[in-house]
Parts: structure tokens; C-alpha cells; sequence
């Protein structure tokens, strides 16, 4: 049975949608005549479902654990369908974020008209997937006054503040998670923390840490 609801969702036509502002986005694609349908992120060793792409991510109002989980999982998927990411127009600095994984191949402000957001939703499937050397498309802002991030960043994000699972106490036990020794942890946490501008001279416990690099990236236009 669960088989069959699997291959069922990956048989629907239309977009798939991850959002928390399913009432918002639902009236925008109804709207611009889109074909959608919202997916649901599961707790567990896999937080994507099985669905059919493109994949249109809504990362506003989203927990920040919970973003940088879903963009680790996008960038562990050798042939995952471009995605199109929306966010918050006024936090274009989590964007550089967002463009992390190469399966992300257009960055959209929630502000652009719905035609545009449509006309780019109906390119999706034609979309070459992104080298590491291309960066994403922006639609509707320009991209932030901020150095490129380090490829570990999700990898650091999310064990600073692993999303659905109990919070490390200190780096030691973050670097666990990350699977790295903690001397190439801090390594990656201090390139990190310069790109950003946060001082290392802040001690902070690891998931706080994670809650200010995000907010030093928000900060960034």
C-alpha cells in the first residue's frame, strides 16, 4: 500500500511544492493556471518524500533547521530535477544559501509577479543542472554584498542544529554528527563564521551558533 501512494505521487502531473504558506502560494499558482502539489517533509532518515520534479521550494517561514536539512538532502541527489527556490524579498542574503546545492538552479523573490513566477515554473523541466563554476538564476533581486560560502556549509549548519533530532551540547559532539574530527570542524566553522562576518571571539553553544550565522546572513543585502 505504501508503495502504491509512493508511486502514485510521483505519477501527479505539475509542480511539486514544499511551503508553509500554502495558502498564500496556492492562490498565486491557482491564479497563473500552474499544475501543483503540495508535498509534505517527513521526519526521519530521509526528509524528502518521493515526488516527481521540478520542485518549487517556498523557504519563507521556514525553521532554519529545517531548510538547511531539506538543501543538504537536495545536494546528496545526483539527479534531482532542477529546483526553483522562492524566498522573502527583504532576506536576499539567505539566498546565498539557497545556492548551495547545484540542484537549485533559480533563485525568485517572492515579490515578482505571478506571470513570472509561472513562466519560470513551465521552463523548470528544460533546465540544465548547474556545475559547481554556474551560479543560479536571480529573478527578482540582485544577489547580496557576501563572498561565496564554503562548501561545507550545510554540512556545519546542520550539525550545529540538526532538525528533528536532539541538539549537540558542544563541538565535539556537533563534529560527531558532521562526521569530520572537531579540528577540521572548527576549520570549516571558522571559514564559515569569516564569510559572514561573525566574530570568533563569540562563544556560543552550537545550536545558537547556527541561529547567528542565519541571522548574520539575513543581514547581508
Amino acid at each position: 500500500m505504501e508503495r502504491e501512494v509512493l508511486q502514485d505521487r510521483r505519477r501527479q502531473p505539475g509542480v511539486a511544492v514544499i511551503s508553509l504558506r500554502r495558502i498564500w502560494l496556492t492562490q498565486q499558482l491557482q491564479a497563473s493556471g500552474t499544475s501543483f502539489r503540495h508535498i509534505v517533509p517527513q521526519l526521519g532518515n530521509r526528509l524528502l518524500p518521493d515526488f516527481r520534479p521540478p520542485l518549487l521550494l517556498d523557504v519563507a517561514e521556514m525553521p532554519r533547521s529545517m531548510l538547511v536539512a531539506i538543501l543538504w538532502e537536495l545536494s546528496r541527489v545526483p539527479d534531482m530535477t532542477p529546483t526553483l527556490a522562492l524566498f522573502p524579498a527583504h532576506e536576499p542574503g539567505i539566498a546565498r544559501l539557497l545556492a548551495l546545492p547545484l540542484s537549485v538552479a533559480v533563485l525568485i523573490a517572492d515579490t515578482v509577479p505571478v506571470e513570472i513566477l509561472a513562466a519560470w515554473l513551465r521552463a523548470a523541466p528544460q533546465l540544465a543542472r548547474r556545475t559547481a563554476r554556474t551560479p543560479p538564476a536571480w529573478v527578482g533581486a540582485k544577489p547580496p554584498q557576501i563572498g561565496e560560502l564554503p562548501v561545507a556549509t550545510l554540512d556545519t549548519l546542520r550539525a550545529l542544529a540538526p532538525y528533528g533530532a536532539g541538539a549537540p551540547a558542544n563541538i565535539t559532539e556537533a563534529a560527531v554528527f558532521a562526521g569530520v574530527s572537531r579540528r577540521q570542524f572548527c576549520y570549516q566553522l571558522a571559514a564559515l563564521r569569516a564569510v559572514v562576518g561573525l566574530s570568533s571571539a563569540h562563544r556560543y553553544r552550537p545550536p545558537m551558533l547556527a541561529t547567528e550565522i542565519h541571522a548574520a546572513l539575513v543581514a547581508r543585502t
